[in-house]
């Protein structure tokens, strides 16, 4: 009473529908078989391997005789699948340079291709200088996707595997599509690709060559935008590598055109980062230990999606001839930045090109060089430290090969804005967004750590030269931000200063910068300290942070230092991992600060805090100094602050027990009788 065809998407994809037919026969009739797909034509490169395909309808099963010319083909040496639907010849040569066809038959009949749709096999000679080629032939027997092992390559993918497509008759492509972030890979090795489909894939021992390149055919055919390719290798058959330097594909406009797109093999461990590939994704790690060397023994491609997008790529090569220079052409130029006195600051430029790049960092028309405050004057990140006013100008970076230069003055004005450090700032970390990209960073580029179980990359960035932290989980966890002076020695941003004592310094507070921006409701940030290089703590009160609302929208939230112990609870800090709150500290906190940050409680399902501007202040209470001595007495001053006693202590051997002098309390001087050999003096904080 019904018909129809159900449709199962294991990932994203269509099959186009015609001709639904409802036949009645006897169970006891042969159908003869009719051909339903043809041999395609073929061509390919002298010892590449070639394969033709048939697809027939009618009773089965089907016996299957492969004809060169009008000879019969059997079995044995280079020649497999001459009596089954898909005949495979491997090592071709202009031997077998020819006209192929089936015969495919059953008891109730037969039909033979060389009477209408003959296949013909072309063999080019390899040239001189090619090491490897896959050209991704489409065999058939069908338009349809099939996997990419057919031709000797392996898919680091999660969804439908079925890569390679025709384009048309016996030409294929392979298409990269992904629907959401993501990072995947192509790729090829000496075991897999033993020249059933082009050259066989074997060891590449690059000192034996001039040069190594690699080519490939890309179209950016969605999105392109939101994919960027690179070029990948094996070493000696275990680790893999992947080009630190993206594929300079044009990703302006999507296409179907193709265009090849160069890379040169350089062993240099700076080109490299290394890679894991496993079968459902590849994850791009830290920079290579050390320089590449031995064989190349795998080759592919690593698409890193920032988003939904595809690539369609074709005929991959690995070449010994040198890749011309192509002159740099900046994609990142340095942001604006804008400093407290005192602090540092960093500009970073990228650029695609032929490496390696020379830099030259100018300050206005002045070409920098590295020395004193200056670092990384020839590199793409300059850094200069301790700014101070006269550093504010227009800095600008030219990249030079020996195919040409570009200069960032050419996409945009990059100035240094230097403020003068409010009274009373102590250390300020306001997150800048150096570059080069639009992507994460660690939050080592800042001087602060991570205690979070899984991706560390939470620098990002807002507009320009401003950036913040994201504190997301996406379960119920507890985690930190944080900084200490060891961490921080002020590349960006000020320093953390050795001098910030709890009792010596009035009105102690610590500010940040909150947007509650996603499911808030699930989130807590509490200040954490670390005092005397010692055990961290962590506020007992949450900053009260408005998750009323989920918003993008900052909000400066403080609080006062208090050192009573029921205000503080011990806290456990593991880089990497996650932090872990204990019980209330034993103990008033006493000391210098010795290191800041955040702790973020994450509950159910979890959710998301942004983070910026994190702010110590206070106000130190100065110095005490001798205005005048006798015999007897000895007169000590300082400046006047209604909160600041004068203390006095006749030995510092630990534990110091400091007395307040008499009357000192809110006073600039006192008169001390000498009654020991030797007194010490302190101001403090009330």
């Amino acid at each position: 009473t019904g018909i129809g065809i159900v449709t199962s998407l294991t990932g994203s994809g269509s099959w186009d529908y015609n001709n639904f037919l409802i036949t009645s026969i006897s169970n006891t009739v042969t159908l003869p078989p009719t051909l339903v797909a043809a041999p395609i034509s073929q061509s390919n490169y002298e010892g590449a391997g070639i394969s033709f395909a048939v697809a027939a309808n009618g009773t089965e099963p089907f016996t299957y005789f492969w004809k060169k010319g009008a000879s019969l083909l059997s079995n044995g040496g280079r020649i497999s699948g001459a009596n089954t639907s898909i005949l495979t010849i491997t090592n071709v040569g202009s031997a077998d340079v020819d006209s192929y066809s089936v015969i495919v038959s059953n008891s109730a009949g037969w039909f033979d291709t060389s009477t209408n749709s003959t296949a013909t096999l072309t063999a080019n000679p390899v040239p001189a200088d090619y090491l490897y080629a896959e050209t991704f032939p489409f065999v058939g027997a069908r338009p349809v996707a099939y996997p990419m092992s057919v031709v000797g390559w392996s898919n680091a993918i999660a969804d439908n595997l079925n890569r390679l497509f025709q384009i048309s008759d016996g030409d294929g492509t392979v298409y990269a599509f992904e629907s959401a972030a993501s990072t995947k890979a192509f790729y090829v090795t000496t075991n897999s690709d033993r020249g059933m489909s082009g050259l066989p894939f074997k060891k590449i021992t690059p000192g034996s060559y001039p040069a190594v390149s690699f080519y490939v055919d890309i179209a950016p055919t969605y999105q392109p935008a939101n994919v960027a390719a690179y070029i990948a290798v094996q070493m000696n058959g275990g680790g893999w590598y992947v080009n630190s330097t993206a594929l300079p594909v044009d990703t302006s406009t999507a296409t179907q055109t193709f265009t090849t797109y160069r890379q040169q093999f350089d062993p240099l461990a700076a080109q490299w980062n290394t890679l894991t590939i496993s079968a459902t994704s590849a994850t791009v790690g830290g920079p290579a230990g050390s320089n590449l060397t031995g064989d190349i023994t795998g080759a592919g491609l690593v698409f890193v999606f920032s988003g939904a997008g595809n690539f369609n790529i074709d005929n991959f090569l690995v070449t010994s001839n040198a890749v011309p220079p192509t002159a740099p052409t900046i994609t990142f130029s340095p942001l604006s930045q804008s400093v407290y006195t005192g602090a540092a600051v960093s500009f970073a430029v990228n650029a695609t090109g032929t490496k390696p790049f020379t830099y030259y960092w100018q300050k206005g028309t002045a070409t920098l060089v590295n020395g004193g405050r200056i670092s990384g004057a020839n590199s793409n990140i300059l850094t200069i430290v301790d700014v101070g006013t006269a550093d504010a100008d227009q800095y600008s970076v030219i990249v030079s090969n020996s195919a040409g230069t570009d200069s960032s003055a050419n996409y945009l004005t990059t100035a240094l804005t230097v403020d003068n450090l409010p009274a009373g700032l102590l250390y300020a970390e306001l997150f800048p967004f150096v570059g080069p990209g639009t992507g994460g960073y660690p939050l080592s580029v800042v001087g602060w750590e991570n205690a979070i179980p899984n991706n560390p990359d939470r620098l990002y960035q807002i507009a320009g030269g401003d950036g913040a932290a994201y504190a997301y989980q996406g379960s119920a966890a507890t985690t930190a931000f944080f900084t200490s002076i060891g961490l921080d020695p002020g590349t960006s941003g000020l320093p953390l200063p050795t001098n910030i004592v709890a009792g010596s310094t009035l009105n102690l507070m610590f500010s940040v910068d909150i947007a509650p921006a996603a499911s808030s409701s699930n989130v807590t940030a509490s200040i954490a300290l670390q005092v005397n290089n010692g055990n961290w703590v962590v506020s007992a009160n949450n900053l009260p942070v408005d998750t009323s609302v989920d918003s993008a929208a900052y909000s400066t939230y403080t609080q006062v230092f208090s050192p009573v112990a029921a205000n503080w609870k011990n806290l456990t800090l593991t880089a990497g991992s996650g932090a872990t709150i204990g019980s209330t500290v034993a103990g008033n906190l006493s000391g210098t600060i010795t290191g800041a940050g955040l702790v973020f409680l994450h509950t159910g399902s979890g959710g998301n805090f942004n983070v910026d501007n994190f702010l110590i202040t206070g106000t130190p209470v100065g110095n005490v100094t001798v205005s005048a001595t006798t015999s007897t007495t000895i007169t000590l001053a300082w400046n006047a602050n209604p909160a600041v006693q004068l203390q006095s202590a006749t030995n510092l051997t630990t534990p110091v027990f400091w007395a307040n002098v008499p009357g000192s309390l809110g006073q600039s001087s006192a008169t001390v009788t000498k009654t020991a050999p030797q007194t010490y003096f302190r101001l403090i904080g009330q």
